[in-house]
């Protein structure tokens, strides 16, 4: 009941290109409608955190962090193959296919905003006295900040079109993360003062 009635494909012979090009943008259709879903589920619980966290705090968000990635792990093995695109390990560029490119986009900006929370952390907070609990975050923090330089590598090249604000959007979000992070690496006393 959360998705559309799939459109009637009948009247086409299936060897058309039009039957392709309807079946491949229904499977998009459907994608991104789940990716909405859990980006929903994310901001949600993000919403309900307290905003200075304690130790239970934060192990419950290490927790979340799992179920998401779990959830979004398995969006990806569903993906039906011409809409498949390679997980980005190193340097990544835009893909050829516009389609896979967004699902892309959308699987990077998952990943980045459930690693966003330990970024903050890492930034607004100490945990000096939670040596085992700091390790772990600090790896979650580093792993977000690498999910923001590949949503910003992965971008096209802007130019006018109705979702440059949103690409706008991208880069600044990508681009505060990165400053905020190096500015607390190199002035200790910036974290510890919050």
């Amino acid at each position: 009941h959360t998705f559309p009635i799939p459109p009637n494909l009948d009247h086409q012979s299936p060897d058309s290109n039009a039957f392709d090009f309807e079946r491949r943008s229904w499977y998009y259709y459907l994608a991104e409608i789940a990716c909405r879903h859990l980006i929903n589920r994310i901001l949600q619980v993000a919403r309900e955190r307290p905003v200075t966290p304690s130790v239970s705090v934060i192990k419950r968000m290490l927790k979340d962090l799992e179920i998401f990635e779990t959830q979004l792990n398995e969006w990806y093995s569903s993906l039906p193959p011409e809409l498949m695109f390679p997980i980005p390990w190193g340097t990544i560029e835009p893909l050829q296919d516009e389609l896979t490119n967004h699902l892309r986009g959308r699987y990077l900006a998952i990943r980045e905003l459930c690693h966003r929370p330990f970024v903050r952390l890492c930034v607004n907070h100490t945990l000096d006295n939670q040596p085992e609990l700091l390790a772990q975050v600090a790896a979650v923090a580093s792993e977000g900040l690498r999910y923001c330089i590949f949503r910003l590598q992965s971008v096209p090249r802007p130019f006018r079109h109705h979702g440059l604000w949103f690409q706008l959007r991208i880069f600044t979000t990508g681009s505060l993360s990165l400053i905020a992070a190096d500015r607390a690496q190199r002035d200790p006393m910036m974290n510890a003062a919050h």
